[in-house]
């Protein structure tokens, strides 16, 4: 695995940890979240940036060490065959046939990222803990296009 890779998942993750994420990746990426609080909704047709890496399963993904909501980890424990990618500042919780079907890609340097716009529908937000709503369960993903953001240009 290139060193860039590796650093893209370290800050992707490390930036989902704190409150603040939502703001940071909504000025490399441009777009806010849509949900706002946790219940089980119905949005239609919403856009997404979704990294181009590889997915995780929702049973490894959970770790208590960070999150601390024991009703979200129950659910994703639940869900057999379902896959997670981050957004700008969310996860997208998508059956793995839907996953499959977005593009993996290997960016070429440190400052470049690569994403998949696509869109979907939101069924279910869930919290992972620390007050934030980041885990979107979605439906009838469809890839738009991918795209890949040199962040020293767009800075």
């Amino acid at each position: 695995m290139k060193k860039g890779y590796i650093l893209i998942i370290f800050i992707i993750l490390m930036f989902s940890i704190s409150s603040v994420s939502a703001g940071i990746f909504n000025s490399l990426l441009g777009d806010a979240s849509p949900v706002d609080e946790e219940h089980d909704i119905e949005l239609k047709n919403v856009t997404f940036k979704v990294y181009a890496i590889e997915t995780q399963s929702t049973q490894d993904f959970f770790d208590p060490t960070i999150w601390d909501n024991n009703d979200t980890k129950e659910w994703l424990e639940s869900l057999d065959g379902y896959a997670i990618l981050p957004t700008n500042g969310d996860f997208l919780v998508m059956n793995e046939s839907d996953a499959a079907k977005l593009p993996v890609v290997e960016d070429e340097s440190f400052y470049s990222v690569t994403y998949n716009v696509v869109t979907c529908n939101i069924t279910e937000a869930h919290s992972l803990g620390h007050g934030l709503v980041d885990l979107l369960l979605v439906e009838d993903v469809n890839l738009v296009n991918t795209e890949t953001k040199n962040l020293l240009a767009d800075a």
